[in-house]
């Protein structure tokens, strides 16, 4: 696989550091999932092209599009179907996924992400994939929320291409009833606030060695958390760790897009307000290193 050089710089500018050595007794910061009344579709980016094999139930297909589509909400795994998902080419050639599946991140707090595999046209000279729509009977729920509910239709979204740096498109707080029973959370003791930071494809740790590893140091000495205070100040917290990891082996095709950043202890009535990391340390599918990212949380 080809790795892109950079010389990207870290030109994050948000606040002074605050670093905590000592681990604190585990809680959870009173902050939590906004409502998020209203379902959007948070990225559609391309994962590999023609490089996915037999991932699809009862297909021996190979050189396979995967394309992971990242809602703000979660998706009933029951509702999933193939054939609600279409895919319009350059051309205006419209196809349909061979399965949509909600894997590699398949727990039950990881339900944001499908991902779409078939033959998209990506190979062919001017069919590339330009955007994607959903119909039929998906159904989903916002974070935190008990009820399934219709999605509906939706807008078409535009597909970013193969070669883009992957981003991160969503943050939140894990409650105790969202983290309860995570088979890939923190460690015991290590951390008192825990954040699941949502990337647009599946990740590993960016190596021009060509060795496979999800999360290094410099990932976890990387990240910040910015809180904004109940006075109004801002506050950045490095993770003491970064936790659901390798979740199916270790290997590079079963990595999902997700991180949970083990954090201290925040100070009382803190909201998360943005989640930052620098360039060049975590990879796509591609091969593509990230940009550094200053993601402002929603709302």
């Amino acid at each position: 696989m080809l790795r892109k050089q950079s010389a990207r710089s870290f030109g994050v500018s948000l606040i002074v550091l605050a670093v905590f050595s000592v681990f604190v007794a585990p809680s959870f910061a009173r902050t939590a999932p906004s409502a998020r009344v209203k379902i959007s579709v948070l990225s559609a980016a391309m994962g590999s092209n023609d490089a996915t094999a037999n991932s699809c139930p009862g297909s021996s297909a190979t050189g396979l599009d995967n394309l992971p589509v990242v809602f703000n909400w979660f998706i009933r795994p029951t509702s999933v179907r193939a054939s609600d998902f279409t895919i319009t080419n350059q051309n205006g050639t419209k196809t349909h996924p061979i399965c949509a599946l909600q894997y590699p991140p398949d727990e039950r707090n990881e339900l944001q992400t499908i991902n779409l595999i078939g033959s998209f046209g990506e190979s062919q000279p001017g069919q590339r994939p330009v955007s994607v729509e959903f119909s039929g009977s998906l159904q989903g729920r916002p974070i935190g929320a008990r009820q399934w509910r219709p999605v509906g239709p939706l807008p078409a979204q535009k597909i970013v291409q193969v070669e883009a740096a992957p981003s991160i498109v969503d943050a939140w707080t894990l409650t105790p009833a969202l983290y309860a029973g995570d088979r890939n959370r923190c460690s015991p003791g290590v951390g008192a606030t825990f954040v699941r930071v949502v990337w647009s494809n599946g990740i590993t740790a960016y190596s021009d060695s060509g060795a496979i590893s999800e999360v290094g140091d410099a990932i976890t000495a990387s990240y910040r958390a910015v809180y904004r205070l109940a006075g109004g100040g801002l506050k950045a917290f490095t993770p003491l760790a970064v936790a659901d990891l390798l979740d199916h082996g270790g290997t590079a095709a079963m990595d999902d897009n997700m991180h949970d950043l083990c954090l201290p202890r925040v100070p009382r009535g803190a909201t998360l307000h943005a989640i930052t990391i620098g360039a060049d340390l975590v990879q796509d599918p591609n091969g593509d290193p990230n940009d550094s990212q200053t993601f402002i949380v929603r709302p």
